[in-house]
């Protein structure tokens, strides 16, 4: 089964639609709890424009697998994608309660996943220890070159790659 999965997100890779179509109801018929076939064919449905049979699709395989990410991640994306249509959406309890639980932990200051802040290191790279001054990183806008001429300098990560 996990081969014919396999196939079928190549060949939706690739555009071959119909064959991944076949591919995902095949391994849904053997496996009707298969929440990655599911997905598969709502990724199918929705690459053939029907917005509206995607999330229904999404509305199974979260029925079969509340934790699935990927159609966790799908159906917060189509639900915003039909109500902004003026669709109503019926999402299902559990995810009403996994959206509230997610807003409230917001509310409450609870910390949640954080992106690394480049920009909050002197070096530009985050994690990097800040570099004393003098070090080159820090330079002057206009410092000589070697041969007494004044040269722009970048600084940060990007300079330090600009400059080899």
């Amino acid at each position: 089964m996990i081969e014919q999965l396999l196939q079928a997100d190549r060949a939706l890779s690739v555009g071959m639609i119909d064959q991944a179509e076949r591919l995902y109801r095949l391994v849904a018929e053997q496996d009707p709890k298969n929440a990655i076939a599911v997905v598969g064919l709502a990724r199918v449905t929705l690459e053939r424009g029907d917005e509206g049979a995607a999330y229904e699709h999404v509305r199974r395989a979260l029925e079969l697998d509340p934790q699935n990410q990927p159609a966790l991640r799908m159906e917060a994306r189509l639900s915003e994608i039909l109500t902004a249509r003026g669709q109503r959406v019926r999402r299902p309890a559990f995810v009403e309660a996994a959206m509230d639980a997610r807003s409230s932990s917001v509310r409450l200051g609870r910390p949640g996943p954080r992106r690394a802040d480049v920009s909050a290191t002197p070096s530009g790279v985050a994690g990097s220890p800040p570099r004393p001054e003098g070090t080159g990183d820090t330079a002057s806008d206009d410092e000589p070159a070697g041969d007494g001429e004044p040269q722009r300098r970048r600084k940060g990560f990007l300079g330090r790659l600009l400059r080899g």
